[in-house]
């Protein structure tokens, strides 16, 4: 008898007493040895903002082998962005596809050839067919793209209407017992383009034929992040599960100060987390209250206000924009959130990223509050924040005990003179760090000459260690 004619049960018992190694190698006897092995490797699930998506993760957590064995999921929410223009919107796309080079036109049938020609009056008849009689390679492809494109745009749409991405969720957390970890994240803006907010053409061409989209925002309002994220949280409320991993990147401000019935389904959801990773979304202009700003406008039309006076009124500049979102962050919203998880020992906290130079990054006691309720931090991610030095010295050294990562990026104190300071404070003082981190920003304002590999050792011993170094080791 063959591995082929054994029962499938009976392979999943044999499975289930195996190694990883045992099972790895009973993958390479046959594909269907190898479809039932497979069922003891899945633990993570990725999905996308596609139909297909869903439909498959819906088939895979049916089997109950494999959903037993799921504990994250991954839920990249990228929409595509809408183009109000139509076709004209592709312009630039067909244009640059025609610099692809490696696009062919459909060959000539055979009825169309002339065998009497010569060889070369026979090419050039054939340039002459395929020219009269098909599109140039450009065009074909961009109206593939173009259809592509409108194709996903509208069937996004309709996934919207049906919620079918909450209908994934709850059966996900129905379905998989140890699923207790999540990731909502979006790529939110293309960097590959001549402008953060645009991809180039070539690179919309690649996406579109590659069913590869780019994003503009999550759903219709500007709200980023806010409706898949809340999505999983009450599938996960519903099913009475408690996440011990979160990832949200990035994520409207918004999100922290929703009605009472929303965050108290979230603190139940976060109530036993364990590890954190939160990037606050940092295109200001976007990130507005619809709902607040609609109000405004009525209240104003209701006054007899005239529509161009209104529009100028609610019209924002960047840097307002950036004040707005910086001065909303100031009530603390995201350390109450983060208050009530205190059994974190991983956290991960990433403040929207501020260009103005006369504009501070958002306040350390905004994100982690004045009094922390975490007792045994493992790992402190901070990054693109300000404080004063004496301010975060105390933050690190409450968790002297227990610290084992560090890493600092973007920060801003009250005196860039002020960093040696704080690396004599903390300097040897924290027993179990094992790595330490920081940018070449904060590297330049503490004078270590950071294009030197061994000054950068240097300091990062004397953190650890405590042993300081000699000043003509490391600084400049």
């Amino acid at each position: 008898m063959s591995l082929d004619q054994i029962p499938a049960e009976l392979l999943h018992n044999v499975c289930s007493h195996c190694s990883k190694h045992e099972i790895r190698s009973l993958r390479l006897t046959s594909r269907f040895v190898s479809a039932v092995a497979d069922e003891h490797f899945l633990r993570d699930l990725v999905l996308f903002y596609l139909r297909s998506e869903f439909d498959t993760v819906e088939e895979i957590v049916k089997n109950p082998r494999v959903a037993k064995g799921v504990r994250s999921v991954r839920f990249q929410a990228d929409r595509l962005l809408s183009r109000g223009d139509g076709p004209k919107g592709f312009s630039k796309i067909r244009k640059s596809v025609a610099r692809l080079g490696n696009l062919t036109a459909p060959q000539p049938s055979e009825d169309d050839a002339v065998p009497v020609e010569s060889e070369r009056q026979q090419r050039q008849r054939r340039r002459e067919v395929v020219k009269h009689k098909a599109p140039a390679p450009a065009k074909l492809a961009a109206k593939e793209a173009e259809f592509t494109y409108l194709k996903l745009y509208l069937d996004q749409a309709e996934l919207m209407t049906e919620e079918r991405s909450m209908i994934c969720m709850q059966r996900l957390f129905t379905a998989c017992p140890k699923l207790d970890s999540a990731i909502v994240t979006m790529q939110h803006y293309a960097d590959t383009g001549p402008t953060l907010m645009s991809p180039a053409p070539w690179h919309s061409v690649r996406m579109f034929l590659q069913l590869q989209v780019t994003p503009w925002r999550d759903d219709m309002s500007s709200r980023i992040l806010c409706r898949p994220s809340n999505e999983l949280v009450t599938a996960a409320f519903e099913a009475g599960r408690k996440l011990k991993s979160l990832t949200l990147s990035p994520i409207s401000h918004q999100f922290f100060s929703q009605e009472e019935e929303a965050m108290a389904e979230l603190h139940s959801v976060i109530s036993e987390l364990e590890q954190v990773h939160i990037c606050l979304d940092g295109e200001f202009e976007f990130d507005r209250d619809d709902a607040a700003e609609e109000a405004r406008m009525q209240a104003m039309e209701d006054e007899g206000i005239a529509i161009d006076e209104i529009l100028e009124s609610v019209a924002e500049t960047h840097d307002e924009a950036a004040r707005r979102v910086l001065g909303a962050l100031e009530d603390e919203r995201v350390a109450r959130f983060l208050h009530h998880a205190p059994s974190l020992s991983e956290i991960s906290l990433k403040g929207p990223i501020v260009d103005e130079p006369h504009l501070k990054p958002v306040e350390l006691s905004h994100l982690v509050g004045t009094d922390p309720p975490w007792t045994h931090l493992r790992s402190l991610t901070l990054l693109e924040f300000s404080c004063e030095h004496p301010q975060l010295v105390a933050l690190i050294l409450k968790y002297r005990d227990s610290l084992e990562h560090l890493r600092l990026e973007g920060a801003k104190i009250d005196s860039s003179l002020n960093w040696w300071r704080v690396w004599e404070a903390i300097a040897g003082k924290l027993p179990k760090l094992k790595t330490f981190k920081i940018d070449d920003d904060i590297l330049l304002w503490s004078r270590v000459s950071y294009w030197k590999k061994d000054a950068v050792q240097a300091l990062e011993r004397y953190i650890l260690t405590g042993e300081r170094p000699h000043i003509s080791e490391i600084w400049m």
